[in-house]
């Protein structure tokens, strides 16, 4: 496949490297965020969710046990929601105190169940089939520890499904892979505009930048068995210099009892 280089994005989009910060500061640019992001997702306008990395999960997950499943970084539910029309039972966590106020305001179903809690963090009495970690771990300063929770809450063969920006070609996506402040190699805290496809300036988030060979050593060094492994593409609303990369990653990976 050709992949082109990617047009960046205006400098009013563009990202910039800041002092690592911890979860609860990451939580409360989300708490700002997160009403004017679910009136985007209801609007149509986050197409990536509603068209890529949503279906590509909802796809794979229907393929393997998925009784009970729980939604780390769930954000304002919308995939909760989704995930909950499946399964028997769904919980959906976030840090994000604003984000599970709206969740739990808009998607109301006897079998789904919001909590605000960070993911290394979170106990349940219930072994889930399956752990749900869309578009979460590059937002996570403690992605680490948040795995080796993951863990602990899967079930023997449980599964954890979990998307990422493309760590290759994300910074194409956005113009900085120039700067002489980024290394791909190394792990960088980027702040700018949150943006979706059909929707620019929504807040102010951070991303952090990991190789992709931190996050699967990670996998294969706390016995996760990686199974599939799928680059995924932009939407058929991306430009056409967006098309010609993937922007996504897929990882299943199951618990190797």
């Amino acid at each position: 496949m050709n992949w082109k280089k990617a047009e960046p994005k205006q400098n009013s989009l563009m990202r910039k490297k800041i002092n690592p910060v911890n979860l609860d500061t990451i939580s409360q640019e989300w708490d700002i965020v997160g009403p004017a992001r679910q009136a985007a997702i209801e609007s149509g306008k986050d197409i990536s969710l509603s068209k890529v990395t949503g279906p590509c999960i909802l796809e794979n997950l229907r393929e393997i046990k998925h009784n009970h499943i729980i939604d780390v970084g769930c954000g304002t539910g919308f995939l909760s929601s989704k995930l909950a029309t499946i399964a028997d039972e769904c919980w959906g966590i976030d840090s994000s105190k604003e984000s599970i106020k709206l969740a739990s305001r808009k998607y109301k179903k006897d079998n789904l169940h919001f909590v605000c809690s960070s993911i290394k963090e979170y106990k349940s009495g219930i072994s889930f089939d399956a752990c749900i970690a869309n578009m979460v771990f590059m937002d996570d300063p403690e992605w680490t520890d948040s795995l080796k929770n993951i863990i602990k809450l899967l079930s023997p063969n449980g599964k954890l499904l979990m998307t990422i920006t493309h760590p290759c070609f994300w910074p194409q996506y956005w113009g900085y892979q120039d700067e002489n402040w980024f290394n791909y190699l190394e792990e960088i805290f980027i702040q700018g505009s949150f943006s979706i496809t059909l929707e620019r300036n929504i807040g102010t988030t951070t991303h952090i930048h990991r190789p992709l060979s931190n996050y699967i050593s990670m996998l294969l060094s706390q016995g996760l068995a990686i199974e599939k492994l799928i680059e995924l593409q932009s939407s058929a609303n991306s430009t056409p210099s967006e098309i010609n990369y993937p922007r996504f990653i897929f990882i299943q990976a199951g618990k190797i009892v």
